[in-house]
């Protein structure tokens, strides 16, 4: 099967202006876009949209859409704990999208989270984490994200579509320069169409 150009990517999503402090939420993700089992119907021009839970480069998601947890995780693990990470090197910066030289530290996206994200039993799927369903053309020319409506920041202040916006222009204002080089180019803007819907 041959891959299909990526031409669309997720935006990072970070608090809106706002008095109270917020953690920034967000994550560059690949989405390529779109194949599998998806339900079609019709944007403007009569082209079929697919809206979809995942998506593979590489044909379609193993996993349904209401699949309650990945595979290989234990749903009954013991919670609590302790862990050591060492990591070879140095770093500039512990935000990893505003870094000098693009070296952000050992875990420095930790905080963050994906409008996407991937798993570790598929080479080439995402599927929705601070979204519910995505919808894109056949063209894949755009993409939409329906946000979960319980996604908040870590004070309880509800996520909204205006936010990932925000997130999206500040990091190509201030954002690493590569980040921004990169993402420019492949996403022409973002616009939120409501609190819970963001088009790219």
């Amino acid at each position: 099967m041959t891959p299909r150009p990526n031409r669309i990517r997720a935006a990072t999503c970070a608090p809106s202006q706002g008095p109270r402090p917020r953690l920034l939420v967000g994550g560059l993700v690949g989405l390529g876009l779109l194949a599998g089992a998806a339900g079609a119907a019709f944007a403007e021009g009569s082209e079929p949209v697919i809206e979809t839970h995942g998506y593979s480069t590489f044909g379609t998601v193993e996993l349904p859409a209401d699949f309650e947890h990945l595979p290989y995780v234990n749903p009954d693990a013991p919670k609590g704990g302790e862990i050591s990470i060492s990591t070879l090197g140095t770093f500039d910066s512990m935000n990893s999208y505003a870094t000098l030289s693009g070296t952000p530290g050992a875990l420095a996206s930790i905080g963050y989270e994906r409008i996407l994200t991937g798993v570790q039993s598929e080479a080439s799927g995402s599927y929705c984490l601070l979204c519910s369903t995505m919808e894109y053309p056949e063209s894949e020319d755009w993409v939409i994200f329906n946000l979960r409506p319980e996604a908040t920041f870590s004070d309880g202040t509800p996520l909204t579509a205006h936010d990932i916006v925000f997130s999206h222009e500040l990091l190509l204002d201030q954002g690493t320069p590569s980040y921004a080089q990169y993402v420019s180019q492949i996403v022409d803007g973002a616009e939120a169409l409501d609190d819970h819907r963001v088009k790219f």
